[in-house]
């Protein structure tokens, strides 16, 4: 349910950034938004579980849609708020350059990400 959630939210904001740009919505820039949001979840990889593999698509509809507070990401290190902001802070400073469309977008769905798994860690 995390990998299908993760994915269709990210999408959505992909297209809502292309639209309030007024941009066509390019594949790199689809897929970089998305990738950002989604692969966030890598690290759950050095706390592994086969448990997992049953959680990556939901059976119902509307299971994983639930929202708690996390403090304890641990060893979880891509689901720090630090990350994002560097990204933003980043596109800022290559705002002349064509990469700046690309840190936002996966600056916005990093964020996202750690938005909809109620991250509320900095460092």
């Amino acid at each position: 349910m995390y990998l299908f959630w993760h994915a269709i939210f990210t999408a959505l904001l992909a297209i809502l950034l292309c639209r309030i740009a007024n941009a066509n919505p390019a594949r790199l820039h689809l897929l970089t938004t998305v990738s950002a949001g989604v692969l966030v979840d890598l690290d759950h990889l050095f706390s592994w579980n086969p448990k997992y593999l049953s959680q990556l698509f939901p059976t119902y509809l509307g299971e994983g849609l639930t929202l708690a507070l996390r403090t304890n990401v641990y060893p979880c290190i891509f689901h720090l708020w630090l990350w994002p902001l560097t990204l933003l802070a980043a596109a800022v400073a290559l705002k002349r350059r064509k990469l700046h469309t690309y840190l936002l977008a996966a600056a916005v769905s990093w964020a996202l990400h750690l938005a909809l798994d109620g991250v509320v860690v900095l460092l």
